[in-house]
């Protein structure tokens, strides 16, 4: 059997008393190595194995190499977002609702509701003035 050094052997058995010790701690550490190794390993087999096709650019929106710019030429204009057909893009309102939108929106508040928010503003104003004169 190979002979270790006497400060190997004293490292090997601190290191055993350390794993004895504190469990959780260790194991913590043993998974964070092997995570990290790993991690390694995934980035290095990525980097090896990725090749250059890249898509190419398209041809119709760039320009072409060869073709001299002038600032004389007309600014050609890029197509802005359309709006889909019958969509109105404002619209003028009315100064007034009318009945059926006077039903169908607004409706009137019943009076146990008024009541228990009268109640809840009083407590809250009893509540701010407090004892004051």
């Amino acid at each position: 059997m190979i002979q270790l050094p006497d400060f190997l052997t004293e490292k090997f058995e601190r290191l055993a008393d350390f794993l004895k010790e504190k469990k959780y701690v260790a194991l913590s550490c043993i998974i964070l190595v092997v995570f990290t190794i790993c991690a390694f390993i995934v980035f290095s087999v990525h980097s090896c194995t990725t090749t250059s096709e890249k898509k190419a650019p398209v041809q119709e929106n760039l320009p072409r190499q060869n073709q001299s710019f002038s600032p004389l030429q007309p600014i050609v204009q890029p197509e802005g977002p359309s709006a889909p057909e019958g969509y109105a893009l404002s619209r003028q309102p009315e100064p007034r609702w009318t009945t059926q939108e006077i039903e169908q929106e607004f409706t009137l508040p019943e009076q146990h509701n008024l009541n228990d928010l009268q109640k809840a503003n009083d407590n809250a104003i009893n509540e701010i003035l407090g004892a004051a004169p």
